[in-house]
């Protein structure tokens, strides 16, 4: 009898799944995050930041392995093919995770169906900036202004069918006026003919544009959170200038491949809530005019991703925004 049991117990364990009998000793090994964007830029440095803090938690080095391109496509694929074993997770940000399926019509994965959503680590608004060459102080003003004189008023993104891109139509629609988009390969070259002057008008992240601002270089027409920044607290909201659904933020956040068990993914997370709760990463981001993300469980934060990927679709469809 007892060699029975041995021996039945033995098949059953070696017929469980591999992720299930690993789930107890989770993590065993280093962590991998893919990241979309370039080493040393403030999204990578911000989820160096997250990830320092959650790995004492998980008690493992969290690797952060940069692979941007293609508009954030190329992260978005590598994560969603790796081995669902909670080893490599991916850094999604707002551009591939729900408006880039909406504006290249072929991509290798969906990243809605093939990356599971554990939880946000920042979420802050955008910035609309003009070169001090415009006239227009505020937004009323610069719709104004762009109504009177059209075609006259460049304005820069980070590439077409980016949020850049896409949030500045998104504004132009509400504001029934017509700028010229101007899409450069990323946002520092896009600053860096705003800051000259060769295109007049952008809307991009807080934390890019805002040292610019400070110094007088560019000139801040209105945020487009839902309240003023704290960074920033003289300058509207788009909602108080006149532009009431005006709102947006940039978002970071982490996922998984899709079939990564729920246990593994809950760890994350509560090592994710842990971080977001750390003085290091609460001081991190004040350093570089970050906002904390708003808290959220699992499930309310696939809601979440699931609202903007809806919003963010019907945009580029009433603009005919096209990517590729």
């Amino acid at each position: 009898m007892h060699r029975r049991h041995f021996i039945a117990a033995t098949l059953a364990c070696a017929a469980a799944p591999l992720g299930v009998l690993a789930q107890g000793s989770y993590p065993s090994k280093p962590i991998t995050l893919i990241v979309p964007f370039s080493a040393g830029g403030a999204g990578t440095e911000l989820a160096r930041a997250a990830m320092n803090a959650a790995s004492p938690t998980l008690g493992q080095p969290i690797i952060v392995d940069n692979r941007p391109g293609a508009g954030g496509n190329i992260a978005v694929v590598a994560a969603a093919k790796a081995p669902p074993d909670g080893y490599t997770l991916l850094l999604g940000h707002i551009s591939p995770m729900v408006i880039n399926p909406h504006t290249y019509s072929q991509l290798p994965v969906d990243p809605m169906k093939e990356l599971a959503p554990i939880g946000l680590i920042s979420g802050g608004p955008q910035i609309l900036v003009v070169h001090p060459s415009v006239s227009a102080r505020n937004l009323q003003e610069l719709i104004a202004y762009a109504k009177a004189n059209p075609g006259k008023l460049n304005y820069a993104s980070a590439g077409s069918g980016g949020l850049s891109h896409v949030a500045m139509e998104l504004l132009m629609s509400k504001a029934g006026t017509q700028m010229v988009h101007v899409p450069y390969k990323g946002a520092v070259p896009a600053m860096q003919d705003l800051l000259t002057g060769r295109v007049q008008v952008m809307v991009e992240s807080l934390p890019q544009l805002l040292p610019y601002v400070k110094d007088g270089r560019l000139r801040a027409i209105a945020v487009t959170s839902d309240k003023r920044s704290v960074y920033i607290p003289e300058v509207p909201t788009a909602a108080e200038s006149g532009l009431p659904d005006y709102v947006l933020s940039s978002w970071l956040s982490i996922w998984a491949p899709a079939k990564t068990p729920i246990e593994v993914r809950r760890k994350i997370k509560d090592a994710l809530d842990q971080a977001m709760a750390s003085k290091a990463y609460t001081d991190f981001l004040a350093q570089s005019f970050g906002t904390k993300a708003p808290p959220m469980t699992m499930e309310e934060f696939a809601r979440f991703a699931q609202s903007e990927y809806e919003r963010w679709g019907k945009v580029v469809r009433d603009a005919h925004i096209r990517a590729d």
